[in-house]
């Protein structure tokens, strides 16, 4: 190879180097003006809550269960006219886990 092409193709690589490095390491804004944080209502959740199908025989959904009791309990202490969504919503959460037996493992059926 010439002596320019050898340092055409390091300059090159250099450059390339640097650009790396300043993609990597610039500093990033956290601020998004374009993404708007929504939150459901509470009459939202509750209505998702009921509507929801999920294998409660999973130990995850049964604690989801669980924290969504918990969640329909302080909805309906927050929002008096709410209570009775609220508590068909814990009557039928602990409906689903009294009826859905938990997952026995191979190891502990012997």
């Amino acid at each position: 190879m010439t002596r320019v092409a050898k340092l055409l193709i390091l300059v090159a690589g250099l450059a390339s180097m640097v650009l790396f490095g300043y993609s990597v390491l610039k500093p990033r804004s956290t601020y998004r003006p374009d993404v708007v944080q929504t939150w459901n209502s509470p009459d939202e959740e509750l209505e998702y809550y009921l509507k929801e199908k999920a294998d409660y025989r999973r130990q995850f959904a049964r604690i989801l269960a669980e924290k969504r009791i918990t969640r329909a309990e302080l909805i309906a202490a927050d929002n008096p006219e709410l209570a009775n969504k609220a508590a068909a919503v814990v009557d039928s959460l602990r409906a689903r886990l009294a009826r859905t037996a938990p997952a026995v493992s191979a190891d502990s059926a012997r």
